[in-house]
């Protein structure tokens, strides 16, 4: 009977505070009965005692199982995170924090996602996810420097210089333009719009390596445009 195991097992907390063996027994129980928050504060509490004995490879074990047992409690999941990075489980870490990250963007919860998502980054730093939900954290924050470090997509770096360029800031506009079209050369927007910045410097012979008859699209004036140029 498993509500009387429970009622011995508190009896024994009741004398010994600290018997670890009846903690885990009764998450055990709280688990089996569905009390998920129960089971949780009762491991999150040995865990607590194993990491000020020293104990932190037995504490992160527990970390990780609170957040098998609570999926959608977002901060057990990322102390399950940091868990796992310390026990040199990088991938585990990895599949943690960008999973986290990104939700707490769809939530619109920047503020939180930011360093989430850079701890991703640090793992891994080639995820294209990881990098377009910095993007959208540093625009949603208005910071268009970090905004531009992490600009990779024709549309996003259209959408920043459109902002920047509002900001005054041309030369981080022709930089973000110029440093996208370098791994998409054949998009014809970015071509376009890099033209069109050296256009406004005066600058027609670099503007003419940018422009192409395609870009016109029947456009008669756009055509003489590009003819102009090219003589």
């Amino acid at each position: 009977d498993r509500r009387k195991a429970a009622a011995v097992f508190w009896s024994i907390l009741a004398i010994q505070p600290e018997n670890e063996h009846a903690v885990l027994q009764l998450a055990a129980i709280a688990v089996d009965a569905q009390r998920t928050r129960q089971a949780c504060e009762l491991l999150a509490s040995i865990a607590d005692r194993r990491s000020l004995s020293g104990n932190r490879r037995g504490a992160a074990e527990l970390r990780i199982r609170i957040a098998d047992i609570a999926p959608d409690d977002l901060d057990a999941q990322l102390a399950a995170g940091a868990a796992r990075k310390e026990s040199n489980d990088p991938e585990g870490a990895l599949r943690v924090f960008k999973t986290v990250g990104l939700t707490l963007v769809k939530q619109q919860r920047f503020d939180k996602a930011r360093p989430v998502l850079e701890s991703a980054m640090a793992l891994n730093p080639g995820d294209d996810e990881i990098t377009d939900g910095l993007y959208a954290v540093a625009m949603a924050d208005g910071d268009l420097t970090r905004a531009c470090a992490y600009a990779a997509r024709p549309d996003q770096a259209l959408s920043l210089a459109v902002r920047l360029e509002a900001d005054g800031r041309r030369d981080d506009v022709r930089r973000v333009l110029e440093g996208v079209a370098g791994r998409h050369p054949e998009n014809a927007q970015l071509r376009a719009a890099i033209a069109r910045q050296h256009i406004m410097d005066g600058n027609v012979v670099e503007a003419a390596d940018y422009l192409v008859e395609d870009m016109a699209q029947g456009n008669a004036d756009a055509l003489f445009a590009i003819a102009e140029i090219q003589l």
